[in-house]
This record gives structure tokens, C-alpha cells and sequence, in this order.
């Protein structure tokens, strides 16, 4: 059993859990032509219709799974092995997210640099969870009870955003020597403010503060 085939059968479990089985859907999500992805789902038994490396990455990225997630058996992973020893390099592994803060952040979101500390993603978790996201924990109790001390935020990288800051979005900001999180609320002349859980407003200005990313999901202690 090699490589190609354990794509496919990853590929076919990203396209129906996280596309329905749309590959219009799937195709604009992942940059990938729809004739393509079309034809990748006809099974690695043409040369033409393997994934290759690239082109993996850009689906694990589009299904939010970590780089190299198509590469490895899962349990949502169709084929079996019938016998056959699986390859170590293929067996099973949970997703699993970076838990930064506010001395970490910056190496990981411009060097990729990876801390020790990680969590398991939750059974439960929204499409909007990329490979690149990363969470933030509330480590104080000003918010409570709506925000309870040690929850997760879950945070996309403003560049996976698109760069889009809306309003009532909720963001991430780096106040040194501290990160945020609250609502954006458009101002005059183009500025912004972060109004926080409290009500407080806090000025985002690129002098002070750096934006850091989108908040996709808040999980409780």
C-alpha cells in the first residue's frame, strides 16, 4: 500500500466531512482546479490522478489539518491493510494546536518556531481551525463569567484571514507586554478599536499594538 493510495482514501474523508462532497466548494478553498480535483478522486491508479506532495499540502490546509496530515492513517481513513503491518511513519496521530503567548507568538507566526507546550484539538471543532492556527489562554479572571479564566482561544493568523479585519469580528492584539482579545469596532478616519469582554476599548495603533489574528473559537476550561 503506498503513499498515493493513503492520499486518496484522505482525500475522499476531507471532501465529504469538510465540503459535503462539493468539489466546487473544495476547489476554490484549496486553489485547486476543478477538473483536477475531479480527476483525484478517480483513485491513484492513473499517473495522472496522484496527489503529489505539493498538492497534498494545499489539501490539508483547505480540509484545517496539520501539514502532513494527508500522508498518515487515520481513523476516518477508508483503506484497510488487510494484514499487512502499517508503516510507522503512517500510523495514526491526533491533531494537535500550539499554545503561545505573548513572548512565543511572534518566533511561531514569522519563523514557524514551535513551542513546547501543544493541546489536543476537541472532538468538536469548526472548519475555520486551519493548520496554522494556534491557541491563546485567558489567564485572568477580568472577564468572567463570560469569559472564564483558562479558556482556549483558538486564533488564524491574520494572514490566513485574508487580511480582512471586520466589524464585530473578534481578533487577537498584542499590546506589549500583553495579548487581547475583544471585538473590532471601526473608527473615523480609518482607525480601529478592540472593545473588550468587559465593554473597555483599547486603540489598535500599528505604533503600540500589532493585530495577530482572527479568534474561530472559544473553548471553556
Amino acid at each position: 500500500m503506498d503513499i498515493y493510495e493513503v492520499r486518496y482514501q484522505n482525500y475522499l474523508s476531507i471532501l465529504e466531512d469538510e465540503f459535503e462532497g462539493r468539489v466546487k466548494d473544495f476547489s476554490e478553498v484549496a486553489g485547486i482546479n476543478r477538473s483536477k480535483a475531479s480527476q483525484y478522486k478517480n483513485g491513484p491508479s492513473k499517473v495522472s490522478c496522484r496527489i503529489g506532495p505539493t498538492v497534498a499540502r494545499r489539501i490539508d490546509e483547505a480540509g484545517g489539518k496539520e501539514p502532513g496530515w494527508l500522508d498518515q492513517i487515520h481513523e476516518t481513513t477508508r483503506l484497510r491493510y488487510k494484514g499487512e503491518p502499517i508503516p510507522s511513519h503512517l500510523k495514526p496521530s491526533k491533531r494537535r494546536v500550539p499554545i503561545l503567548n505573548s513572548t512565543n507568538f511572534k518566533a511561531y507566526i514569522e519563523g514557524g518556531e514551535l513551542p513546547a507546550e501543544y493541546s489536543d484539538l476537541p472532538e468538536i471543532t469548526p472548519r475555520s481551525v486551519s493548520a496554522r492556527t494556534f491557541i491563546i489562554k485567558e489567564e485572568s479572571q477580568q472577564f468572567e463569567p463570560a469569559i472564564r479564566m483558562g479558556a482556549c482561544y483558538y486564533i488564524s493568523p491574520l494572514s490566513e484571514a485574508n487580511e480582512k479585519v471586520a466589524e464585530g469580528f473578534m481578533f487577537a492584539c498584542y499590546y506589549e507586554p500583553h495579548i487581547v482579545i475583544g471585538r473590532i469596532k471601526p473608527m473615523a478616519m480609518g482607525r480601529l478599536r478592540l472593545v473588550l469582554p468587559d465593554g473597555s476599548e483599547l486603540d489598535v495603533d500599528e505604533n503600540r499594538s500589532q493585530l495577530i489574528g482572527m479568534v474561530t473559537h472559544i473553548a471553556s476550561p
